[in-house]
């Protein structure tokens, strides 16, 4: 599966249960890794998912407190991200916590 093609599932809120994890798992390596639109798309499109997911999979949602956000809001890059993918750093680290 593609990023692109993981990115519309997710966005879809298909098998978000096997998606999300898959898209943890890529994102842990490049927090701001890109589908077919701009850098942090996955990002953005992982930010879209209902918080009651985080709530129901607490796992999935230590992954994304510890992995994918300290890596995001550490990041370099993420000052010239878009305003869209700034906002979802944001809303994600509310959601991890």
């Amino acid at each position: 599966m593609t990023d692109e093609e993981l990115r519309l599932a997710v966005e879809q809120g298909i098998a978000l249960e096997w998606l999300v994890p898959l898209m943890l798992r890529r994102l842990a390596e490049d927090s701001f890794r890109a589908g077919d639109f701009f850098e942090g798309d996955l990002l953005t499109s992982l930010a879209r998912i209902p918080s009651s997911y985080w709530t129901e999979h607490p796992a999935e949602k230590a992954v994304l407190a510890t992995d994918v956000m300290t890596a995001a809001i550490a990041d370099d890059r993420l000052p010239g991200m878009t305003r869209e993918t700034q906002q979802a750093v944001a809303d994600l680290r509310a959601a991890s916590e």
